[in-house]
């Protein structure tokens, strides 16, 4: 079984970076958007946003 883990592990490895990066990117989109009206309120800068 160990063998078999490790011939697994960087294909777990990636697909585990893979869906952390999306799960990263969605929450900053999500705290950005709800925070948006904030910043905008005392005229602060942000960078690009999505669309």
């Amino acid at each position: 079984m160990g063998r078999k883990v490790i011939r697994e592990m960087p294909t777990l490895l990636s697909e585990t970076m893979s869906v952390t990066q999306t799960m990263a990117l969605k929450a900053a989109t999500e705290v950005m958007i709800k925070l948006r009206p904030e910043i905008e309120k005392r005229n602060l800068k942000l960078g690009p946003g999505p669309n």
